[in-house]
């Protein structure tokens, strides 16, 4: 049976997704954590999920209901509009393109070209970046020194305040 491609045809609690998850709790490790539970991401297939900013936490040992309403946004692009039609992302990294996708791979490629290291602890911009880093690690090492966390924290600052941008577009579907 094939997994990967499987549709809900008919709404309802019924007709939904149930998943039961082991969360273990006997390997909590209190003060390193800020509690027991989980934490999901609904998104759309072939996109890049952020569960750092993105969706929802779950307490442990409790029923959680998620009822979800998809709503399409489709933008005109030029002459009437701006947007990115996503056609070169995808080509690339074999994935939808989103904002929140080309803006997590702009901040990491702005700190590996500013830096001349790449920030290797966050595991969904190793996924963004992939092709990326196959490239930076032949001539970046990861960021690992004071001076690196220094000019990471720079770029940031400089990103959130506009100061260096990529022109980071909605999507035009």
């Amino acid at each position: 049976m094939d997994y990967s491609n499987m549709q809900v045809l008919r709404s309802g609690p019924a007709n939904g997704l149930s998943l039961i998850i082991f969360l273990d709790n006997s390997e909590y490790l209190k003060g390193l954590t800020s509690g027991t539970g989980g934490h999901i991401v609904i998104h759309k297939s072939n996109t890049f999920a952020f569960p750092d900013t993105d969706g929802l936490a779950l307490a442990a040992g409790m029923e959680v209901n998620i009822a979800l309403r998809m709503t399409r946004i489709s933008r005109l692009g030029r002459p009437y509009g701006d947007c990115e039609d996503g056609y070169d992302f995808h080509s690339s990294f074999q994935h939808i393109y989103s904002r929140r996708t080309c803006q997590h791979f702009c901040e990491h490629s702005l700190i590996a070209t500013t830096c001349g290291c790449y920030d290797n602890e966050n595991e969904e911009t190793q996924l963004i970046m992939q092709k990326l880093t196959s490239e930076i690690n032949k001539t970046h090492r990861p960021c690992d020194t004071v001076k690196d966390f220094q000019c990471m924290a720079e770029v940031e600052r400089k990103y959130l305040t506009r100061e260096m941008d990529c022109g980071c577009k909605n999507p035009c579907l």
